[in-house]
């Protein structure tokens, strides 16, 4: 509950900008280096850290593999540098330098939603057994995990693109739409691990 709270408050502090159309650095969400970005990274990073507990403190002739718990972990690890270091705006920076034929959305952007998208497609397909093992034997947790999940890339992906061809008037308010959707997907994400952990290490 008190990590809604913390989301509730992040948001709330960004809202006046709608209205005033600026807001202060650390309280702005859009781009790094923000309260927002901070918050996020935070819940990933502990995240990681209860799957990589899961993981170790799963039964050994368990069926999912130990190595489905370590690439996850490593996943969340990389999201949350991510959210300080802009790595997926930096590709598509590099993209548009280099020309490396990536694909941009409206000319210009969203080269990271190829290169992000792809692998996880390839992660799913990798551990296809072990994410069908996990939605059988704890079931809620994973659906937790999965509608965080698609509450991140709806405010991410999906948003974001919507920003791209200018079908919010206001910029401020997509931002505001985008970060809510991620700030609360990820909180019920590690909520669901959170749980999928006590079961394993109690």
């Amino acid at each position: 509950m008190w990590v809604l709270v913390a989301d509730l408050l992040v948001i709330a502090a960004y809202l006046p900008a709608l209205w005033l159309g600026r807001v202060p650095q650390p309280l702005n969400l859009d781009g790094e280096l923000n309260v927002g970005a901070w918050w996020a990274s935070g819940k990933l990073l502990l995240g990681a850290a209860l799957v990589l507990l899961a993981g170790r403190s799963r039964a050994p002739e368990g069926p999912v593999r130990s190595a489905f718990y370590l690439a996850f972990s490593f996943g969340l690890l990389f999201l949350s540098l991510d959210e300080n270091l802009g790595i997926h705006e930096q590709i598509t920076a590099w993209t548009q330098r280099s020309g490396a034929g990536l694909p941009l959305i409206a000319g210009r952007h969203g080269a990271w939603i190829a290169v992000y998208g792809a692998t996880a497609v390839v992660l799913a397909l990798i551990f296809l057994k072990d994410i069908l093992a996990m939605l059988r034997t704890d079931a809620v947790s994973s659906a937790m995990v999965g509608f965080g999940l698609s509450a991140v890339i709806a405010g991410g992906v999906v948003v974001e693109i919507m920003g791209y061809y200018a079908f919010f008037q206001n910029p401020l308010m997509q931002v505001a739409i985008e970060e809510a959707l991620e700030l609360f997907g990820w909180s019920l994400l590690l909520a669901g691990l959170y749980r999928h952990f006590l079961r394993h290490a109690f």
